[in-house]
């Protein structure tokens, strides 16, 4: 995916397009529900997406699947320093899918990641960070505007829109 986002970006030069890193836990919760978050996401990105205001971005990027720090429990970090070591921090978006206790879980990766790496964080401001209120729990994403609850999974246009709105 980074691949395909120097391609656009160097074919049409000027700013560089969004990179969304989506974290999904498609083994969590509501295991349909998840997965087809998942599989929407995957749709959505690493193609044009057209803006509010009429105008489109290539939307680069990818899923990271949660589940899988059963096999590696670095996953989540590794994906972040991987995506910031080759994206910069304006051109980087985040988009955590789940409820408070997956929203905490991802923030305390994107700080240890902080920890890890500080100098691949130095002199940037953070990345926006979205969250997809998705999880039994959606406090944050409420108190935050983001609202109570993925209603369907079609929303997840609207959801990506504001992100992407937000820097």
């Amino acid at each position: 995916p980074i691949v395909e986002f120097y391609r656009f970006w160097s074919h049409y030069g000027g700013k560089p397009p969004p990179y969304v890193v989506a974290f999904v836990n498609s083994r969590s919760g509501n295991q349909t529900v998840a997965s087809a978050i998942k599989a929407q996401l995957e749709l959505l990105l690493r193609r044009n997406f057209s803006n509010t205001d009429g105008s489109n971005t290539f939307l680069a990027g990818e899923v990271c699947e949660l589940s899988l720090v059963r096999e590696n429990p670095r996953h989540i970090r590794e994906t972040i320093l991987r995506t910031r070591r080759a994206i910069g921090a304006r051109s980087m978006r985040f988009l955590v899918c789940g409820g408070d206790g997956t929203v905490t879980w991802v923030l305390q990766e994107i700080e240890e990641s902080k920890n890890e790496c500080p100098e691949l964080f130095q002199g940037e401001v953070d990345p926006p960070i979205g969250i997809v209120p998705a999880g039994t729990g959606n406090d944050l994403a409420r108190s935050l505007g983001w609202g109570p609850k993925l209603r369907r999974v079609s929303d997840l246009v609207n959801y990506v829109s504001w992100m992407l709105n937000s820097a």
